[in-house]
């Protein structure tokens, strides 16, 4: 397990910028790759500012999103409601259940995308794009798996890069494999009631 920073122990810049990446994400929760940058002094500040950009404008997030929506997992044999209630699944549970397979779909695409981002950052690649922001969240149109780096920020210390890399190649292995399982995992389940 990676060191991090729980969201309730988050203060100053770094609880606004767990604030932001919630919001620019749409997700309830900040994601392990983000609290474990926050507990190295400077990188997830370094890192935000580097990325944000393409997050605030919503180009990241797309990307990641459209890639994983392509993604054809195998298929498992359906669930049926009367299995899961023999598995003591109630209705609350099957909607708990569904909504880890949602988080796995929306997360561990963008942790793929900030650890690629991140990763060509730390190879000494700078920003191309012109950084544009926006107001609010409109899906911007296609663009490549990796758009174009914001613009150029101080580089935090190189004797640091190693365990960062570290860090981020665990998400290069857990992250697809998440998105998989929750595809999976969601699509076996009995289609959810109207209003429930």
């Amino acid at each position: 397990m990676l060191a991090e920073l729980p969201e309730r122990d988050a203060t100053g810049e770094i609880a606004v910028i767990y604030e932001e990446i919630r919001r620019f994400c749409a997700v309830p929760y900040v994601s392990s790759i983000q609290r474990h940058l926050a507990t190295r002094p400077g990188w997830l500040e370094w890192v935000w500012t580097a990325l944000r950009p393409a997050f605030e404008s919503g180009r990241a997030q797309t990307a990641a999103w459209r890639v994983a929506e392509a993604v054809e997992a195998p298929r498992l044999a359906p669930i049926s409601l009367d299995a899961l209630r023999v598995w003591g699944v109630d209705p609350g549970g099957e909607a708990g259940i569904a909504a880890v397979c949602a988080s796995f779909i929306r997360v561990s695409p963008i942790n793929m995308v900030l650890a690629g981002m991140l990763r060509r950052l730390l190879k000494g690649e700078r920003p191309g794009g012109a950084g544009a922001r926006s107001t609010g969240w409109t899906p911007p149109p296609p663009i490549p798996a990796l758009p174009p780096l914001p613009a150029r920020v101080p580089v935090p210390q190189r004797d640091e890069f190693p365990g960062v890399v570290a860090a981020l190649d665990t998400y290069r292995k857990t992250s697809p494999e998440m998105v998989v399982f929750g595809l999976m995992i969601r699509n076996a389940l009995p289609p959810r009631e109207t209003g429930a």
